[in-house]
């Protein structure tokens, strides 16, 4: 499966307590776009990497993986 069919299909769904994720991307740490969605916003390396660097989504599923944000 690729990145982008992973966007589309997984991400774009519909969420288990309801609701949908308007645009959703995955992105490297480095700031490098692997997969987006249509309508997703242009984002530089330099914002991905301030994100990626934030005490707060140190843990989420954004951008660690883990499927929980705290």
């Amino acid at each position: 499966m690729s990145w982008q069919s992973y966007v589309d299909e997984h991400l774009l769904c519909e969420l288990p307590h309801g609701g949908q994720l308007s645009s959703a991307a995955i992105v490297g740490q480095d700031g490098g776009v692997w997969a987006q969605s249509d309508g997703f916003p242009e984002v530089s390396a330099e914002q991905v990497r301030a994100q990626a660097a934030a005490p707060r989504l140190r843990n989420c599923l954004c951008v660690r993986g883990c499927g929980r944000c705290r």
